[in-house]
């Protein structure tokens, strides 16, 4: 009972607001008795489901776009020959307010004629266009386009694009990968090229340390020298500095030969200072 209520009053709000009097509710069916009341409840919510598709319709509740379903669109579809579609696609639907619509592509609404300039220079519409105009060229050109058009519709979904109509974001992540590859192709035949160039120079170098070692066993002087190269200045000076020479050993004789002379040479010393002394 609530329900019934809440509905009642949110039907006599929006009549309201649409501005509907006695009269025009008469002439809808929209009679508030004590005999509704008395209806079931079954019967109140085909009432009210009838009289929201009426506000609905009246306050112009419908898509934005203008989308009707398809039982209503072959009902209201103007026969346009193929020869006539294909000179020029757009047709008129109302005058007031002034709609025109795209035989190729369905439910579009166009309300002016830059829109439908922009409409025909558009990439869908083109490609629409081409696939009515393949599909075209075997009927008769007074046959009615819509039968055509019915038939793109139930072929399925719209083609594959071909590789030649890619976005430019697409042709421009290609041509990065593209470059990239190739770059990484380049520097790995630099690398390989490194690396055989390095080998072949290391090669004869290692065959020539190789037989100068076989000719020459017993040279084991050029370490040392390089050891001796890299040690200070200092050191090296030092061992450029000459050994000094030991004493050749003496003999008794000479000893005593030695000490006869020194004896010899003081004796000669005195007698010249007594000498001195006496004179």
């Amino acid at each position: 009972m609530f329900k019934r209520v809440e509905r009642r009053r949110k039907r006599r709000g929006d009549e309201e607001k649409l501005g509907l009097d006695e009269e025009t509710r008469e002439l809808l069916g929209f009679n508030e008795t004590d005999s509704d009341e008395s209806e079931t409840e079954t019967e109140s919510g085909e009432d009210n489901q009838a009289g929201d598709d009426l506000v609905s319709v009246l306050s112009g509740e419908h898509d934005s776009e203008g989308d009707i379903d398809e039982d209503e669109d072959e009902d209201e579809e103007s026969p346009i020959s193929i020869e006539e579609a294909l000179k020029d696609p757009v047709y008129l639907i109302s005058i007031d307010p002034t709609v025109y619509g795209c035989v190729l592509c369905r439910g579009k609404i166009i309300k002016n004629a830059d829109m439908a300039a922009v409409h025909k220079g558009s990439i869908a519409h083109k490609r629409h266009y081409d696939r009515f105009k393949a599909l075209a060229s075997t009927a008769n050109s007074t046959d009615n386009a819509w039968d055509i058009v019915r038939v793109l519709c139930t072929q399925g979904n719209e083609q594959e694009r071909p590789p030649n109509q890619l976005s430019k974001r697409a042709l421009k992540r290609q041509a990065k990968q593209a470059a990239l590859k190739e770059k990484r192709k380049r520097h790995k035949e630099l690398k390989t090229k490194a690396i055989t160039r390095k080998a072949k120079t290391t090669a004869p170098k290692d065959d020539a340390a190789t037989t100068d070692s076989a000719t020459t066993p017993g040279k084991v002087s050029e370490p040392v020298q390089q050891s001796a190269s890299r040690r200070p200045a200092k050191r090296q000076k030092l061992e450029q500095i000459p050994p000094v020479l030991s004493k050749p050993q003496t003999t008794n004789k000479e000893k005593a030969l030695r000490v006869q002379e020194n004896t010899h040479k003081k004796s000669k010393k005195s007698t010249r200072k007594i000498t001195a002394t006496d004179s």
